[in-house]
């Protein structure tokens, strides 16, 4: 009798306890307008905003596939053109971007599909612009990425050193973004603190740690599970099958657009605006995020925006 008292008392602690999959985390907000980026950012229970492509966008996605599989085709290395202190004009965005494409092996591109590259990079750099002139003078410049990624550049979730920064993957998987709700802030500050201390250090062989354990041998699962995400949220649910992928990249990519997940990933011709810990008043509490796993073969079309830093004379 004891032991059938005993049972019945585990199930009914069982059936009581929360599960985990029943955890909800806000997704992100998704406007369809730049006006609407800003109004968003100038909340502080916001830090990351998606702005929805525009309608022609799915016109436009053959056009920056074949872009983007020609850059990668002839490049001998990741294909990556940047540009410092662009002003925030339409003109000047536009020939800054067609300068940028010339000095790149997409020269010889076909006029049709670089006009149409150069004008989405162009709305891109403007909804930028829009979305940080409450902050600071409309003469701002801005740093311009554009690049084909055929790796993982930032595996590791991570927040960045700037006010506000704009990844928009145009083709590929996008950036995977935790839900602000799912982050162990605590800890994720922690293991910033203790990674920029070792930086510091001038024993070479200083090793970052976080109450005993060494962030440098983590590797970037065991790093979201330990020090990002937190205790009570369950990683493994973010482990699915994307909708719209190979089925062989099902353990590289996290997307899951059930309510409960904590990662979210941004879908291509999606604009994310990310807070970074040098936004005004933000207490170095950026977005979290990391680039996508990317199976052998595979590649990215990126463009990215980055507020300039003033240059000293």
């Amino acid at each position: 009798m004891a032991t059938g008292v005993g049972s019945l008392w585990r199930w009914w602690t069982i059936r009581q306890a929360p599960a985990r999959s029943q955890l909800t985390f806000p997704p992100l907000p998704r406007v369809s307008e730049a006006s609407e980026v800003a109004a968003r950012l100038r909340r502080g229970d916001c830090n990351a905003v998606v702005l929805l492509p525009p309608a022609d966008e799915t016109a436009l996605s053959e056009q920056l596939t074949n872009i983007a599989a020609a850059a990668a085709a002839a490049a001998t290395a990741p294909f990556d053109i940047r540009a410092r202190g662009v002003p925030g004009d339409a003109p000047q965005i536009g020939q800054a971007l067609r300068d940028l494409l010339q000095a790149s092996s997409l020269r010889q591109f076909d006029a049709a599909s670089t006009f149409h590259l150069v004008r989405r990079c162009a709305q891109l750099v403007l909804a930028f612009h829009q979305s940080l002139e409450h902050l600071a003078p409309p003469s701002l410049r801005y740093d311009l990425r554009l690049a084909t990624v055929q790796q993982t550049p930032c595996p590791r979730f991570h927040s960045d050193t700037v006010p506000l920064r704009l990844l928009c993957t145009l083709v590929g998987p996008g950036t995977e973004v935790v839900r602000e709700a799912a982050v162990n802030r605590a800890m994720f500050e922690a293991a910033r603190r203790a990674q920029r201390q070792a930086s510091e250090s001038d024993d070479a062989d200083a090793a970052p740690e976080v109450d005993g354990v060494n962030l440098a041998a983590l590797d970037a699962d065991e790093h979201a599970r330990q020090l990002v995400l937190l205790p009570q949220v369950s990683y493994g649910v973010t482990q699915v099958q994307p909708r719209g992928e190979r089925k062989e990249a099902s353990a590289s990519y996290i997307h899951d657009p059930a309510p409960h997940a904590p990662i979210e990933r941004v879908r291509a011709g999606e604009a994310l605006f990310l807070k970074g810990n040098q936004w005004p008043g933000n207490d170095q509490r950026g977005a979290v995020h990391r680039s996508p796993r990317l199976v052998p073969g595979r590649y990215r079309l990126i463009f990215q925006v980055d507020l300039s830093r003033p240059t000293e004379d």
